[in-house]
Parts: structure tokens; C-alpha cells; sequence
């Protein structure tokens, strides 16, 4: 299991992407968007001027360091 922070995923639209906005919500500046991936569904935060729309086809990729926990 790994312990990702929603400002350390990026979504990056594209149309070959296996992920897509399933919904929006607005948080002044901020956009917390669900993506529904591979992997499952995921918490991103976007600034509202660049939110993508709902069901938007994208990427997600990771910046900075990714904390793997111990099973449990």
C-alpha cells in the first residue's frame, strides 16, 4: 500500500488516457476532482482555472515521494 497526498497527483488530459473525471468539486481556487483509474478512484486537486470537465479522458502521474505503509 502506498500514501499519496492529492496536491501530489497531477491529471493530464488526454484522449488515449485510461482514466477520466467522474466528478467536481468546487473548493474556491482549488477543484478536488475524482478520477477513476486503473488503479481505482482518486482524490486530485487542480487550480479551477485549468479544472477539467466531468468525464474528461486523461492521465494521472505523481510528484514528489511516495510513503509505502506496512501491511497490514
Amino acid at each position: 500500500r502506498l500514501m499519496l497526498r492529492p496536491e501530489q497527483l497531477r491529471f493530464h488530459g488526454d484522449p488515449a488516457g485510461d482514466a477520466h473525471v467522474s466528478r467536481r468539486a468546487f473548493e474556491g481556487a482549488l477543484v478536488r476532482l475524482k478520477v477513476e483509474s486503473p488503479v481505482g478512484a482518486l482524490s486530485i486537486e487542480v487550480a479551477a482555472r485549468s479544472a477539467p470537465e466531468v468525464d474528461a479522458p486523461g492521465r494521472v502521474s505523481i510528484e514528489g515521494e511516495v510513503w509505502a505503509l506496512p501491511a497490514a
